[in-house]
């Protein structure tokens, strides 16, 4: 097993926004009620993870080729496949965001939005 560098974390950080964003999301949401603020905080998240996923598109792409199937570092092991579901998750996610916007009015408003946030970084 390789070790943790910087590359794993710079890998693996259009998640780590996302996670720091639903934890913000959970807390935040108990302290305010400022529900259409986290709704839009969270669009721009995943929107800015979307940018970061597309600045590893060209690094993850080139280190396919070259070093055949899959790209590993620190026990991260990224194919085709798996980048590809990335997207798939970071737009599902700002669809689900949207989805979930006329639900504002409820309490539980910031627990919804937090946890589809949450199943964003498990897709």
């Amino acid at each position: 097993m390789e070790p943790i560098t910087s590359q794993t974390f710079l890998l693996l950080l259009p998640e780590i926004m996302l996670f720091v964003l639903a934890v913000c999301i959970y807390v935040g949401g108990a302290f305010s009620n400022a529900r259409s603020g986290w709704a839009w905080l969270a669009i721009m998240t995943l929107a800015l993870a979307g940018f970061a996923l597309s600045q590893q598109n060209v690094r993850v792409s080139n280190e396919l080729i070259t070093s055949g199937a899959q790209l590993s570092t620190g026990g991260i092991f990224v194919d085709s496949f798996g980048h590809c579901f990335r997207w798939v998750g970071i737009l599902l996610g700002i669809l689900f965001v949207l989805a979930y916007l006329p639900m504002q009015e409820s309490d539980l408003f910031t627990e919804g939005l937090g946890s589809i946030v949450f199943i964003v970084i498990g897709v």
